[in-house]
């Protein structure tokens, strides 16, 4: 495979799963929002242009943690556990990934799912980029959605 192809390829997958768990996280946003305060909470919540900022800010952040998690934690746990399946690597990463969001038990365990997900990826085609966006959309959805907590107005507020 090329490597053209092979970055399609990526994108491809990483667009297609990253959209269905957006359009997931927006129906389900939706709803408690809705069950909180119906519709003008509802689209208010969802429909906020603080989201997109606070992508690219959280961005930076995402490409820092996929790298020392896909690139250094799995690549060293892969030599020093040299299988031929890098299946235990994959999910220790993933489990090491998760725990960094613990005490939260919900975002540890979207993120075990995610990680798994993403670390698989990464094992497949050794690229960062596009996982870094992905958990930049799908962590900042999540915290505006489903959480209802404006990250852009949170992270403002400690820099003011």
């Amino acid at each position: 495979m090329s490597d053209r192809a092979r970055r399609r390829k990526c994108f491809l997958i990483i667009l297609t799963v990253t959209a269905c768990l957006i359009l997931m996280l927006l129906v389900l946003g939706m709803g408690i929002a809705y069950a909180q305060g119906g519709w003008d909470q509802a689209l208010a919540q969802v429909f906020t242009w603080h989201l997109l900022p606070a992508i690219g800010l959280f961005f930076p952040w995402a490409l820092l943690r996929q790298t020392l998690f896909q690139f250094y934690l799995l690549g060293r746990l892969h030599t020093v556990i040299p299988t031929r399946s890098p299946l235990f690597a994959i999910v220790l990463t993933a489990i090491s990934y998760a725990m960094t969001h613990l005490p939260d038990l919900t975002v540890a365990v979207v993120t075990s799912l995610m990680g798994m997900f993403w670390t698989s990826l990464y094992y497949r085609f050794r690229m960062l980029t596009p996982i870094a966006l992905s958990h930049a959309v799908l962590g900042t959805d999540f915290y505006y959605w489903i959480y209802g907590r404006d990250l852009l107005d949170d992270w403002l507020g400690s820099v003011w």
